[in-house]
């Protein structure tokens, strides 16, 4: 659904990602198109001002597991399809996620605010200034995480470039040195990809910590009505939408094991724990209002049955008690619909989608390694 003001509040920059946003036209999305543009030109530039593409890089640079021979396949396997261009296609791609992803969760929450705060019975300035309190009071912690992710990234990197492992006198997974001229590539991906890690690695911080503001609101809501879960809508739709969010950085991820030429063993984990976030900011905010409307359906169930004892205690004494009989043929009624009634504020409908979504990336790897076989057998 679209947002009613897709655009970043001046309130809203908590850290240097969102003022970069808000400098690209405080909308979230567009920006995340023009970061992932300005890294691809940076790539390209790059990689021609330092011959990383030149004639002599092309012929001489192997593959994993062989050594191109023939020139035209090798500008054809470098040029944007190479282990290093495509690995950094998908690094830009990822940049212009991680760079927005926490503002469009801020965007679409003060979007939201307005019915969250009807849920909870309070003023949409106050429901403001509470997330705003929360978001100040997480400022370092979030820049601890980023602090670690940087370091993972820069980690990760020295087994998943070719040559890396090797300059520093290890055995990498790849079999070939590259020349001089190509390892030029590892100074973009060293500048650009630890910087993307620490932004996914803050904003995972930041998910898990908004669920948990989210599963703490239980506590200012007074007993909800378990007959109607859609008053809780606000919480479902913050869990879903940020998760949705996650599975589409899991989707980019994905991207990297479409060539055979990039070793995913040291990625694959992370961009598995990209989709893990997808789901624990799915379960996060759920789970306290879980617990809140079960222990109110317990409630409702304890005195039903108390009234539903007493009336067929009252049958029991009594040869006629048609006061007694008229009204416990409507409690068992109440009693089986407080049954029925869901314990979760999300319904069928909703995990529908959010399956559909967990399904977004699974799919497009199947398919794009279906599409590269066909390829693959009509080209022979």
């Amino acid at each position: 659904m679209a947002l009613r003001d897709p655009s970043l509040k001046r309130e809203q920059l908590y850290a240097w990602d969102q003022w970069v946003v808000w400098y690209l036209g405080r909308r979230p999305w567009p920006a995340s198109f023009l970061i992932a543009g300005i890294l691809i030109a940076s790539y390209w530039v790059f990689a021609f001002s330092f011959g990383i593409y030149s004639e002599v890089g092309v012929n001489e640079l192997g593959t994993r597991n062989n050594f191109v021979e023939d020139e035209a396949d090798a500008t054809q396997l470098l040029f944007g399809l190479g282990p290093y261009g495509w690995a950094a296609m998908v690094f830009c791609l990822l940049g212009g996620f991680a760079g927005t992803v926490a503002s469009y969760n801020l965007v679409a929450q003060h979007n939201e605010a307005g019915e969250a705060a009807n849920m909870l019975g309070l003023s949409e300035e106050d429901l403001l200034g509470y997330w705003d309190k929360h978001y100040r009071d997480n400022r370092i912690g979030a820049r601890v995480a980023g602090i670690v992710g940087y370091v993972a990234g820069v980690i990760t990197l020295f087994p998943s470039l070719p040559g890396m492992m090797e300059l520093i006198g290890l055995q990498g997974s790849y079999n070939f040195l590259p020349p001089d001229s190509v390892q030029f590539a590892a100074v973009w991906f060293f500048a650009v990809v630890p910087l993307i890690f620490s932004l996914i690695a803050k904003a995972v911080y930041i998910a898990f910590r908004e669920g948990q503001l989210w599963s703490g609101f239980r506590t200012k809501v007074a007993a909800p009505d378990i007959f109607d879960p859609a008053k809780l809508r606000p919480v479902s739709k913050a869990a879903l939408r940020g998760s949705f969010s996650w599975v589409m950085g899991a989707t980019i991820g994905t991207l990297f094991f479409l060539s055979s030429e990039i070793d995913t063993s040291t990625l694959l984990p992370f961009f598995i724990g990209i989709g893990g976030v997808a789901i624990i900011y799915l379960v996060a905010p759920l789970v306290g209002w879980h617990r809140v409307l079960l222990a109110e359906k317990e409630r409702q169930l304890k005195d039903v049955r108390k009234v539903i004892d007493r009336c067929w205690t009252r049958l029991k004494s009594a040869e006629e008690d048609d006061v007694a009989l008229a009204k416990i043929g409507g409690l068992l009624a109440l009693e089986a619909r407080i049954q029925a009634a869901r314990e979760w504020p999300i319904d069928f409908s909703t995990l529908g989608r959010l399956a559909f979504y967990l399904a977004i990336p699974l799919v497009s790897w199947i398919g794009g390694a279906l599409m590269e076989r066909a390829v693959d057998a009509a080209i022979g």
